[in-house]
């Protein structure tokens, strides 16, 4: 089993921590944090040292790496770690941010086998140490040895590893915000719409996430155009009116509303035989959906 380091015991580092212990090749051997309380909590549940510092010792026979710290921090550590000759030839060291490219360690680059990412694309909620589960995907970058590592470590974990370049970081992370953050403060929006309408903000929230749910569940078996339904996909213009009248007294929502129901309409008019007067109908009704 290949030995792995962690550095940084937070909601990242933690899960990480928690899916290393339950894989088959690979297994923590220590982890570090600048909060002595929480490497101290994290060492204690998996069974390993908490490490004060990296030198020597357990931090040496490490063969991965892995720097669970935020983006911001994550040159500063490879800084330190190479003034402080931590960094062995045998060892691929990998940050997890996702925003941040595998040049930000390129402080480590003369004295470690390889350098590169390992983000894992999951909601990781402040302060939650949570599942990975089976499935999860993994954004991955670096030199080859890197790269090859990380993806050995994402099938370990009964994942997947998808290559991204460190020129196309920025968009990834935005996309990821976009497919992640956004869908709660959209489910949030319709929690209010809802809320607005007199249901109980609970009953509300539990429907939504439950519908949210399963449409995500579909587009994972069928893709996301076989998986679009609702009225735009069946070509119901009536609906739409009433959805732009019924969002009237509520802008922001209508606004929300307006902007995805185009992108919607975008998908739609993808799928074999969607007629362009049906389109052409449902676009008009969505005029009335923009903040004046």
């Amino acid at each position: 089993m290949r030995p792995v380091l962690v550095i940084g015991c937070g909601a990242v580092g933690g899960s990480l921590c928690r899916a290393i212990a339950g894989s088959g090749g690979h297994r923590v051997i220590g982890v570090h944090d600048v909060a002595a309380d929480r490497a101290s909590a994290a060492a204690g549940a998996l069974g390993v040292p908490a490490l004060p510092d990296l030198s020597g010792g357990a931090a040496a026979t490490a063969e991965i790496v892995l720097v669970a710290v935020p983006g911001a921090a994550i040159r500063a550590v490879a800084a330190s770690a190479a003034r402080a000759a931590v960094p062995r030839e045998h060892q691929i060291w990998l940050h997890c941010d996702g925003l941040e490219p595998a040049s930000a360690l390129d402080a480590l680059a003369g004295s470690a086998r390889g350098i590169g990412t390992l983000h894992p694309a999951h909601a990781f909620p402040p302060g939650e140490s949570t599942s990975l589960g089976k499935g999860c995907g993994f954004a991955v970058s670096g030199d080859n040895a890197a790269v090859a590592a990380a993806e050995d470590l994402a099938r370990d974990l009964c994942g997947f590893a998808v290559r991204v370049p460190d020129a196309a970081r920025d968009a990834y992370h935005a996309a990821a915000v976009m497919a992640s953050n956004c869908a709660v403060a959209l489910l949030s929006a319709a929690r209010g719409v809802l809320a607005a309408g007199g249901l109980d903000p609970a009953g509300a929230e539990r429907l939504l996430v439950a519908l949210a749910s399963s449409a995500i569940g579909a587009s994972g078996v069928l893709g996301l155009e076989a998986a679009l339904s609702g009225p735009i996909r069946r070509k119901d213009a009536v609906a739409v009116k009433r959805h732009v009248a019924a969002l009237a007294g509520s802008p922001d929502a209508l606004e929300i509303y307006g902007v995805l129901g185009r992108a919607t309409l975008e998908i739609a008019r993808r799928s074999p035989g969607y007629p362009p007067e049906a389109a052409a109908e449902i676009e008009r009704a969505l005029e009335g959906a923009k903040r004046s």
